[in-house]
C-alpha cells in the first residue's frame, strides 16, 4: 500500500483524515472532495510528495499556512465557504 500513487476519497462523509496517510510516501494525487472536513486535516501538509490536491465541497473556510510545506504541489482545486 505504501507504493500507492493516487487516492480518491470522494463523497465518503469524512470529517477528518487519518494520520496514517502520511505513510503513503509515493502518493502524488489526493482527491477528498465532497466531505465534511471543515478544516484542512493536519496530515495533508505532511504528505510531501503530493502534486495534485482536490478539496472541492469540503466546507473549508480557510487554508492554513502549513499548506506551503507541499513544495511539489502544482495543482490545487479548492472551494472555500465565505
Amino acid at each position: 500500500m505504501e507504493s500507492l500513487t493516487e487516492l480518491h476519497l470522494v463523497d465518503c462523509d469524512l470529517h477528518t483524515l487519518p494520520d496514517s496517510l502520511s505513510q503513503l510516501t509515493h502518493l502524488h494525487t489526493l482527491y477528498v472532495s465532497r466531505n465534511k472536513l471543515g478544516t484542512l486535516p493536519e496530515v495533508i501538509p505532511k504528505m510531501e510528495s503530493l502534486t495534485v490536491l482536490r478539496l472541492l465541497g469540503c466546507d473549508l473556510h480557510t487554508l492554513p499556512d502549513s499548506l506551503s510545506q507541499l513544495t511539489h504541489l502544482h495543482t490545487l482545486y479548492v472551494s472555500l465557504i465565505s
